[in-house]
């Protein structure tokens, strides 16, 4: 949280969306100590951009590993949605997910989107578990992180 503080105090707690990585980056290094960052290639640059998930990370250890997706949102800032065909879904649905990472994977070879889709497409198909996590920070009045709610979406990945 030491790292959110700071940012909330160079900033002025303009960037919900930054402290809302940040603090999200901070639980999943805490929870996974071996996950390698995929995608953004640096959360404290990054923005939060339609068509792509904030955070994707690969912990490889211990075997099989997993894939971990995060929806990290700070301040009040809700879960965004999506159109696909003729209906909406919101993040944390499997079907926001099949869209965005198909999304993700048009963004080029090479791309931090790209290598994230790939993961989370191979992933799927060796059966390792994807977990989506959604992650609120919440942000004082005194411009400090009190508290960072997790939760674990309900999703099966590759049954669309």
């Amino acid at each position: 949280m030491a790292k959110c503080n700071r940012l909330i105090s160079k900033s002025n707690a303009n960037e919900p969306y930054r402290i809302g990585a940040l603090a999200a980056d901070d639980f999943i290094r805490s929870k996974y100590p071996t996950a390698k960052l995929l995608h953004p290639q640096d959360i404290e640059t990054s923005g939060s951009r339609p068509g792509d998930f904030d955070m994707v990370y690969e912990v490889e250890e211990p075997p099989p590993g997993e894939v971990i997706i995060v929806e990290a949102k700070g301040g009040s800032s809700p879960l965004g949605s999506r159109k696909v065909g003729n209906m909406a879904y919101q993040q944390g649905t499997a079907e926001y997910a099949t869209e965005i990472t198909e999304l993700m994977l048009q963004k080029g070879k090479g791309t931090t989107e790209w290598k994230a889709a790939r993961s989370i497409n191979k992933a799927m198909r060796k059966k390792r578990p994807i977990r989506y996590i959604h992650t609120q920070t919440a942000i004082s009045d005194e411009g400090r992180v009190p508290s960072v709610n997790i939760k674990e979406f309900n999703v099966e990945f590759g049954t669309n």
